[in-house]
Protein backbone atom coordinates (compact mmCIF):
# COMPACT_ATOMS: atom_id res chain seq x y z
CA UNK A 1 0.00 0.00 0.00
CA UNK A 2 1.46 3.46 -1.35
CA UNK A 3 2.00 6.24 1.33
CA UNK A 4 1.13 9.75 0.68
CA UNK A 5 1.89 13.10 3.04
CA UNK A 6 -0.77 15.39 2.03
CA UNK A 7 0.26 18.84 3.65
CA UNK A 8 -2.06 22.16 3.92
CA UNK A 9 -2.58 24.40 6.08
CA UNK A 10 -6.45 24.61 5.53
CA UNK A 11 -7.57 21.80 7.32
CA UNK A 12 -11.32 21.35 5.16
CA UNK A 13 -8.59 21.24 2.07
CA UNK A 14 -6.52 18.65 4.31
CA UNK A 15 -9.33 16.08 5.15
CA UNK A 16 -11.21 16.07 1.77
CA UNK A 17 -7.42 15.30 -0.24
CA UNK A 18 -7.20 12.36 2.83
CA UNK A 19 -10.41 10.98 2.57
CA UNK A 20 -10.12 10.67 -1.04
CA UNK A 21 -6.88 9.45 -0.98
CA UNK A 22 -7.57 6.96 1.85
CA UNK A 23 -11.21 5.80 -0.16
CA UNK A 24 -9.03 4.41 -3.16
CA UNK A 25 -6.88 3.01 -0.68
CA UNK A 26 -3.55 4.71 -0.29
CA UNK A 27 -2.07 5.18 3.38
CA UNK A 28 -2.54 9.01 4.29
CA UNK A 29 -0.31 10.66 6.87
CA UNK A 30 -1.43 14.34 7.37
CA UNK A 31 0.75 18.08 8.43
CA UNK A 32 -1.15 21.05 8.69
CA UNK A 33 2.70 22.83 7.86
CA UNK A 34 5.82 22.24 5.95
CA UNK A 35 7.50 22.15 9.01
CA UNK A 36 5.26 19.77 10.40
CA UNK A 37 5.70 17.60 7.32
CA UNK A 38 9.62 17.92 7.40
CA UNK A 39 9.29 16.50 11.12
CA UNK A 40 7.52 13.29 9.16
CA UNK A 41 9.80 13.06 6.66
CA UNK A 42 13.04 12.76 8.71
CA UNK A 43 11.14 10.93 11.51
CA UNK A 44 9.63 8.63 9.25
CA UNK A 45 11.08 5.31 9.02
CA UNK A 46 8.75 3.61 6.52
CA UNK A 47 9.08 4.91 3.09
CA UNK A 48 6.73 8.02 1.89
CA UNK A 49 5.97 7.65 -1.30
CA UNK A 50 4.32 10.64 -2.38
CA UNK A 51 3.94 14.27 -0.67
CA UNK A 52 1.21 16.43 -1.94
CA UNK A 53 1.35 19.82 -0.75
CA UNK A 54 -0.08 23.39 -1.01
CA UNK A 55 1.98 25.63 -2.79
CA UNK A 56 1.33 28.86 -0.29
CA UNK A 57 1.93 27.71 3.18
CA UNK A 58 3.09 30.72 6.21
CA UNK A 59 6.37 29.63 7.02
CA UNK A 60 7.30 26.98 4.56
CA UNK A 61 5.45 26.48 1.23
CA UNK A 62 5.31 23.97 -1.01
CA UNK A 63 8.15 24.10 -3.42
CA UNK A 64 10.43 24.38 -0.40
CA UNK A 65 9.74 21.87 1.43
CA UNK A 66 9.74 19.71 -1.71
CA UNK A 67 13.21 20.60 -1.82
CA UNK A 68 14.06 19.85 1.87
CA UNK A 69 12.05 16.70 1.54
CA UNK A 70 13.76 14.88 -1.15
CA UNK A 71 17.20 15.66 0.63
CA UNK A 72 15.59 13.22 3.24
CA UNK A 73 13.97 10.77 0.91
CA UNK A 74 15.49 10.97 -2.69
CA UNK A 75 12.67 8.83 -4.18
CA UNK A 76 9.80 10.70 -3.10
CA UNK A 77 7.57 11.86 -5.70
CA UNK A 78 6.34 15.23 -5.14
CA UNK A 79 2.66 16.25 -6.15
CA UNK A 80 2.22 20.14 -5.74
CA UNK A 81 -1.26 22.20 -5.61
CA UNK A 82 -2.71 25.85 -5.20
CA UNK A 83 -5.69 27.43 -5.65
CA UNK A 84 -4.12 30.83 -6.57
CA UNK A 85 -4.32 31.46 -10.27
CA UNK A 86 -1.35 31.87 -12.54
CA UNK A 87 0.97 30.60 -9.57
CA UNK A 88 2.29 28.11 -11.83
CA UNK A 89 4.26 30.97 -13.26
CA UNK A 90 6.70 30.36 -10.73
CA UNK A 91 6.81 27.06 -10.43
CA UNK A 92 8.29 24.90 -13.25
CA UNK A 93 5.53 22.67 -13.66
CA UNK A 94 4.53 19.54 -16.21
CA UNK A 95 3.51 20.66 -19.43
CA UNK A 96 3.28 18.32 -22.30
CA UNK A 97 5.22 21.21 -24.78
CA UNK A 98 8.44 21.70 -22.87
CA UNK A 99 11.66 20.14 -23.45
CA UNK A 100 12.97 20.42 -19.52
CA UNK A 101 11.16 17.79 -17.64
CA UNK A 102 9.32 19.83 -14.93
CA UNK A 103 10.60 21.06 -11.48
CA UNK A 104 8.04 19.31 -9.35
CA UNK A 105 4.24 18.24 -11.04
CA UNK A 106 0.89 20.57 -10.40
CA UNK A 107 -2.54 19.95 -9.95
CA UNK A 108 -4.48 22.81 -9.67
CA UNK A 109 -7.41 23.87 -7.35
CA UNK A 110 -10.03 22.90 -7.19
CA UNK A 111 -10.19 19.25 -8.15
CA UNK A 112 -12.48 16.29 -7.85
CA UNK A 113 -11.20 13.20 -6.00
CA UNK A 114 -11.52 11.08 -9.13
CA UNK A 115 -9.10 14.06 -10.92
CA UNK A 116 -6.77 13.92 -7.86
CA UNK A 117 -6.74 9.42 -7.74
CA UNK A 118 -6.04 9.66 -11.80
CA UNK A 119 -3.28 12.51 -11.32
CA UNK A 120 -1.65 10.17 -7.83
CA UNK A 121 -2.28 7.17 -9.55
CA UNK A 122 -0.28 8.48 -12.75
CA UNK A 123 2.57 9.49 -10.75
CA UNK A 124 3.37 6.34 -8.44
CA UNK A 125 2.88 4.53 -11.68
CA UNK A 126 5.92 6.41 -13.49
CA UNK A 127 9.36 5.00 -13.23
CA UNK A 128 11.58 7.15 -10.31
CA UNK A 129 14.45 9.25 -12.18
CA UNK A 130 17.47 8.59 -10.51
CA UNK A 131 20.68 11.34 -11.54
CA UNK A 132 23.83 9.19 -12.23
CA UNK A 133 26.49 11.44 -11.85
CA UNK A 134 29.58 9.97 -13.86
Amino acid sequence: MERILVVDDDDAVRKYVSLALSSAGYKVLEAKSGPEAGSICESETRIIDLMLADVMMPKLGGRQLAQQALALQPNLKVLLMSGYPNVSGFLHVASRSEKEPAEFDFIPKPFTPAQLIQKVREMLAAPVEIEVVP
